[in-house]
């Protein structure tokens, strides 16, 4: 994962490939795809925990919201 700056936002690189084990073996596009909406899911989380993070800084909480997995 890395992490650039982008105007005002961050810009998230998540790179991920299996090199070995079953995964490597196996790799196809029913895989990337699976891996894709992992991805995506991982991203929205990481993204409404920032938001969060960033609304309690700045004093302008709402009501909080429930965490799903």
């Amino acid at each position: 994962m890395e992490l650039r700056p982008w105007g005002e936002q961050t810009l998230i690189i998540l790179d991920e490939h299996p090199l070995r084990g079953a995964g490597g073996a196996l790799h196809n596009g029913l895989l990337d795809t699976v891996q894709h909406v992992r991805s995506r899911a991982m991203l929205a989380r990481l993204a409404r925990l920032c938001e969060e993070d960033e609304s309690l800084a700045r004093g302008t909480a709402g009501r909080p919201r429930p965490h799903t997995a």
